[in-house]
Order: structure tokens, then C-alpha cells, then sequence
């Protein structure tokens, strides 16, 4: 297609090899020897009849339909007998969860006469990152955990470009954030993307800063990390800015998004996370200026493969307003401290009563029905482990053009 035209407009941050060679990397990653082994998941419930029971005993006469166990929540499906009866369920919650010896909360059906009844499982389990995150996944769809039917949940970024989660402190959601990381450091090769990790906090994303070393196979490095926060909102602009570099590209060479393009090159564009830690602490500093960029970036990012991850712990309309909300129409709700904080994030409220620790509810742009999960947990040493193999990868060649 001719001489393309570079998309930084800045040095490059690697030493390029001869203008008679090219840099050939052999990507590999050994799952087995980063990862640690997981056991089988065991699931434990309380039986049908028992719950159908207590229901019966407090007043509610109603068919059991499905159980539905994890290792983390077990779902009751019920048919009520006397649709009447469906305005008494948050009434008798609490001598409900005095009888089963659990934690429960109630969600409506499809239709009035049915409900369903989630119970935390006893003892309840964590579910490790290498059993969500078998290796051969070579998407940009990291699994971030399982679901109440144990089958994984997925963000598949061509459909949900940018993402908005919200937990309060001790919810997971840093678990989460590392899970999300992880999973597209484990499954794919790593001209593939590109980390944009701002982390005012200064303490969440400082296992990943290997990743910021430049090396000869990679256009730019696999990560950039940033503290400050005044340097964070510089980045952002500078972010804006190679979005429309990307567009003039993109309309020189007569394509509409980067998978097009991507296929006209032989070194491809890297997909760039953009992932903020704690978006309150941008919005304090300067909230108008921050929210212009972020909506600016969730508008035209998707196209040329820029992709918002918002996270915070204060999810108030303050942090997370109306323009964010209505551009990032993918939300992850872990537990939050008021049904107001629910209702800022999810549009309604539930959140409020989720268990923690990795108990989330996902709520995707593509279909009505919201999914309650278990965030996958990774530890710390297999979070080092993984960086370090990609910071000390080294399977590359040198060939003739």
C-alpha cells in the first residue's frame, strides 16, 4: 500500500534492527509452569425440599423448578402458587435467612408467578485463575470467571469495547483487574495489545512494571505505567491524540477499523487497555477536562482499538456521570456500599447485596438478562510469574529482508 505513515509521532523506544533485517519472535508461554494446579471445584447446597420447606413455613407456598450450584452461589428457581404472595418475599428475608443459616436475596422472573433465591454456598470457594484461563484462548476476550451455571464468563471487546466497574474497598476488585490482565497476558502473544495502566494509588499495578522495559520485537513496550496523577490527565490527552493519528491512517489507506487494516501490514497495530485504578482521584483534580477525554476515547476509541476500562470504589455521579455512563454501556457492579451507589452503576438496585470478595453482577450492551458471577483469583506469585516470562522472553531471530 505504499509508505504508511508512522502512527507515533515520537522516537521509538527499542533499538530497530538493520534497515536489511526484520525481527522475527517465536511466542510461546508455558501455562503449567506459571500457573498453579487447581482442584476440582465442589459444590454444596442445601437441599430443594428444605428450602421449599422454610418457604412453606413462613407463608409461601411454592414448586421448585431448578437448582442451580456453584462453587460460590446456589440459585432456587420457584413457580409460586399464589402470584399474591410474590410481595411478601422481602418480608420474610431476613427470618428466611435466620432458618437456612445463610445469606440470601430474592430476584423476579420473567414472569410475576416465578422468582429465583440466591444462597451463598457453605463453605464457599474461591475459583482459581487456571481453572477459568486453560491456555489456547488467542482472543482479545479474557475470562474474568465463572458463572452460577460454572461456565465462564467472557468481555468480548468487539462487542463491549469499554468497560465500567465499580466495588466498594474489599470487594475484588482489584481480583478482578489482575484477572482481566492476567488472562491476556496468558492467552496471547504480545504484539497483540498494549497496557495503559494508570494507577494513582501507586501500589495495584506495580507487579506489572517488568512489562514497561522496551524490547527490539515489539513496536513500543508491553506496558506503561502511570502514577501521577497530572501526568495521567497529559496521557490521556496524548491518547486522544494518537486516536486521530490512527483515523488519518485509517482514511489514507481506505479502511474503517484496525482488523482491516492489520491486514494490509506485516507488523500490526497493537490494540491499546487503557485501565484506570481509581477514577475518582483523575475526576478531584480536574473533572471536566478528564470526562472530556474519557468520553472523547469511548466515542471514536472502539474503531482503531482503544478500549476504556474504568474502575472505582466511589461510584457516585460526581465520579462516574451521566456522559461516561451513557458512552461505556458495558458495567461490572461488585459489592457497594448503598442502594444509591447500586443504582449509579447497574440503573437499579442489587448490588448492595452482594456477598463480596469477588461477587459480581456484569451487565452487557448485547442482551437484557445480567449475569452474577465469581471473579477468578490469581495470586500475587502467579501474577510474578507470568511478567516475568514475558520480561525475560528472548526467542527471537534477526532475518534478511
Amino acid at each position: 500500500m505504499g509508505n504508511l505513515k508512522n502512527i507515533f509521532n515520537k522516537k521509538p523506544t527499542a533499538t530497530p534492527p538493520p534497515k536489511n533485517k526484520k525481527i522475527i519472535a517465536h511466542y510461546h508461554i508455558d501455562a503449567q509452569a506459571i500457573l498453579k494446579p487447581y482442584k476440582d471445584l465442589k459444590t454444596s447446597f442445601i437441599s430443594g425440599e428444605a428450602v421449599t420447606n422454610a418457604l412453606y413455613n413462613l407463608g409461601i407456598e411454592a414448586e421448585l423448578l431448578k437448582i442451580n450450584a456453584s462453587c460460590t452461589l446456589n440459585r432456587y428457581d420457584f413457580h409460586i402458587i399464589n402470584p399474591l404472595d410474590i410481595n411478601k418475599l422481602e418480608r420474610i428475608k431476613k427470618p428466611l435467612q435466620a432458618i437456612l443459616k445463610s445469606k440470601i436475596f430474592f430476584t423476579l422472573g420473567e414472569f410475576k408467578s416465578d422468582f429465583s433465591l440466591y444462597m451463598e454456598a457453605s463453605p464457599r470457594q474461591l475459583v482459581p485463575f487456571s481453572f477459568c484461563n486453560p491456555q489456547g484462548n488467542k482472543t482479545l476476550s479474557p475470562v474474568i470467571g465463572i458463572n452460577t451455571n460454572n461456565e465462564k464468563v467472557i468481555i468480548d471487546f468487539n462487542k463491549c469495547p469499554h468497560v465500567l466497574i465499580a466495588g466498594s474497598t474489599g470487594s475484588g476488585k482489584s481480583c478482578l483487574l489482575n484477572a482481566l490482565i492476567s488472562s491476556l497476558l496468558l492467552n496471547n502473544e504480545p504484539y497483540k495489545f498494549r497496557l495503559r495502566l494508570f494507577d494513582p494509588k501507586r501500589v495495584e499495578f506495580s507487579a506489572y512494571s517488568a512489562l514497561s522495559a522496551p524490547k527490539p520485537y515489539l513496536r513500543e513496550p508491553q506496558a506503561k505505567i502511570i502514577n501521577d496523577v497530572n501526568e495521567s490527565i497529559q496521557e490521556l490527552a496524548t491518547i486522544c491524540q494518537e486516536i486521530e493519528s490512527r483515523y488519518n491512517i485509517f482514511e489514507l489507506n481506505k479502511v474503517k477499523n484496525i482488523d482491516e487494516y492489520n491486514k494490509l501490514i506485516d507488523q500490526p497495530l497493537p490494540h491499546e487497555f487503557i485501565i484506570i485504578d481509581e477514577l475518582a482521584d483523575l475526576m478531584l483534580v480536574s473533572r471536566y477536562e478528564v470526562e472530556s477525554y474519557l468520553v472523547r476515547i469511548a466515542q471514536i476509541g472502539r474503531a482503531c482499538g482503544y478500549h476504556l476500562i474504568l474502575a472505582t470504589q466511589r461510584p457516585t455521579v460526581n465520579v462516574i456521570t451521566g456522559l461516561i455512563k451513557a458512552n461505556i454501556t458495558t458495567r461490572i457492579a461488585l459489592q457497594v456500599v448503598s442502594v444509591r451507589d447500586s443504582v449509579t452503576i447497574l440503573d437499579h438496585k442489587g448490588a448492595e447485596q452482594l456477598l463480596g470478595q469477588g461477587d459480581a453482577i456484569i451487565k452487557y450492551p448485547y442482551q437484557v438478562e445480567e449475569v452474577r458471577f465469581q471473579t477468578a483469583y490469581i495470586s500475587d506469585s502467579e501474577i510474578k510469574n507470568l511478567v516475568e516470562w514475558w520480561a525475560n522472553f528472548d526467542d527471537y531471530e534477526e532475518q534478511d529482508i
